[in-house]
């Protein structure tokens, strides 16, 4: 399992699968919570990485039509 950053901010990267994983958020600038980095979501705040920077979004709305 590689990482890459893709021009993410700071405290997150993206798997070779596309997940996006936030170590340190963006929002409130906190160290997450272990078990929920690999969710993308922080544990402090609530902020989701994933509604902003999953580059499976797209994919999914168009194959549900809503495109």
């Amino acid at each position: 399992m590689g990482t890459r950053s893709d021009n993410l901010p700071n405290g997150l990267y993206r798997d070779d699968d596309g997940s996006i994983g936030l170590i340190i958020c963006p929002k409130c600038q906190r160290e997450n919570y272990a078990l929920n980095v690999a969710l993308g979501y922080c544990t402090w705040c609530g902020y989701d990485a994933n509604k902003d920077y999953n580059i499976h979004k797209d994919k999914d709305d168009e194959s549900k039509g809503h495109n």
